[in-house]
């Protein structure tokens, strides 16, 4: 069950850490509370750490960015208002309360990313040297500053300088809640398109699992941030092929030759024999102009692709 998180800061300081233990000690309420002294050390926390709920004292004087859910303490019964609880009641009650604000905060936050029609995207190829990263990208660069390229390949085509991919594969295999706090931290920007490297060891891509791949895309798209999400697979670098499901459309660059034609085959006859691939349908197969990602005829060609995607897809 998840576990959501709770900062707590009241000018009663007894009362903020009586509460803290007694939510940290429920454990049929999905609750954990972190309780604070001042203002000061409370900002200085939700900086770094994603939380839930925050919990203020009605006297606080303070000024709070981002779209967490604020419910005010107050001490009289009858001042009770829309964002606020009354503070003195018994602790299951509080936390009910508490709860049901929570649940009302997260619903909002998920109706707007699905408002946002957020589409993810793989583009993969059993065939070389194809154009595969070259589509990836052009596409990021049809939805400029609304798209992420999340890089899967076994040897990246740009250096991961700072170690953000590495980082962010520490997020996934963790599910750390800190995530949203560090998503802006997580890509480059080149442009007016938004990057996330290739590991610098592919083989790090395959100790991943199906579910780590799951939860990335949950919290990108409940973020709501990007409008298309674009991943670019390699084939050594693949380690569960039912990660396909996953995606709304996955692009299929290929070449004209009898060579590239028999891996096309061979690639579909394998995944038919899979116990799951009802995916299939969602394959694209398309031949990519030889020319760089970001020329005019790349943005003509992808331009034309979505054109065809809103009346074929």
């Amino acid at each position: 069950m998840k576990k959501y998180k709770v900062a707590i800061c009241d000018e009663e300081v007894d009362f903020a850490f009586s509460l803290m233990n007694y939510m940290n000690g429920e454990k049929e309420y999905p609750c954990s509370g972190v309780a604070f002294t001042n203002e000061e050390h409370l900002f200085h926390y939700i900086k770094e750490q994603k939380v839930d709920l925050i919990l203020l004292g009605e006297q606080m004087e303070v000024e709070l960015e981002g779209d967490t859910k604020i419910l005010w303490l107050t001490e009289e019964a009858l001042k009770i208002q829309t964002g606020s609880v009354y503070k003195y009641q018994s602790g299951e009650t509080l936390l009910k309360n508490i709860l049901d604000a929570i649940e009302e905060g997260r619903e909002r936050r998920l109706s707007v990313g699905r408002q946002k029609d957020c589409l993810i995207y793989a583009v993969y190829s059993p065939i070389g040297r194809c154009g595969k990263t070259n589509l990836a990208r052009g596409i990021c660069a049809n939805y400029m500053g609304r798209s992420l390229y999340i890089g899967f390949e076994e040897y990246g085509s740009f250096e991961d300088e700072t170690g953000i991919s590495q980082e962010l594969l520490y997020y996934m295999k963790n599910k750390d809640e800190g995530f949203h706090v560090r998503l802006k931290q997580f890509s480059i920007q080149e442009g007016q398109s938004y990057l996330v490297p290739s590991p610098r060891c592919y083989l790090d891509l395959r100790m991943l699992e199906r579910e780590d791949i799951e939860w990335l895309l949950e919290q990108l798209k409940e973020e709501g941030t990007y409008e298309r999400i674009v991943f670019d697979i390699g084939t050594g670098s693949l380690f569960d092929f039912s990660i396909f499901s996953l995606f709304d459309r996955i692009f299929i660059p290929t070449l004209e030759g009898e060579t590239a034609n028999r891996k096309k085959e061979n690639f579909l006859k394998f995944i038919r024999e899979q116990e799951e691939y009802v995916w299939e349908k969602k394959l694209y197969f398309l031949q990519v102009p030889n020319t760089n990602y970001n020329s005019l005829k790349m943005e003509e060609y992808v331009s034309e692709l979505f054109r065809e995607e809103k009346a074929v897809f």
